[in-house]
């Protein structure tokens, strides 16, 4: 049975480090994904101030907020509110990982096209780099 929080369970302390480190976790998520705050900020439809203080925690985060940016960072919103680490190898782009997923949705015929070439694609870049 879940028991109702108590007014000694809310600690404005917790709730402070909480929002500092969704912050720093947004401004992660969106540097992986490439995005700058003024792209961020459009897609979101809100202005880059704003991103801005959210990332350093000024202002909070609206929970209305919260599955857009799951959404353009590719990630649940356990990984958001940093409750559970993401599957993906360190420094995977979620983008690629949403890539490899619905290539992994595909017949395997055209996966194994897919894989092909990039496979190709990887020969020749190391190729190039020697």
């Amino acid at each position: 049975m879940i028991r109702p929080y108590s007014k000694n369970d809310i600690d404005p302390m917790k709730d402070e480090d909480f929002f500092r480190e969704l912050g720093e976790r947004i401004a992660s998520l969106r540097q992986q994904t490439g995005l700058t705050q003024a792209e961020l900020a459009e897609r979101l439809g809100i202005r880059q101030q704003v991103v801005a203080t959210y990332e350093n925690a000024t202002r909070r985060l609206p929970s209305s907020m919260t599955l857009p940016l799951c959404e353009i960072f590719g990630v649940t919103l356990d990984q958001l509110f940093g409750v559970s680490q993401s599957k993906a190898k360190p420094g995977r782009a979620p983008k690629l990982q949403r890539v490899f997923d619905e290539v992994s949705e595909l017949p395997k015929s055209q996966q194994q096209r897919i894989l092909g070439t990039v496979e190709d694609m990887l020969i020749a870049q190391r190729a190039k780099a020697s």
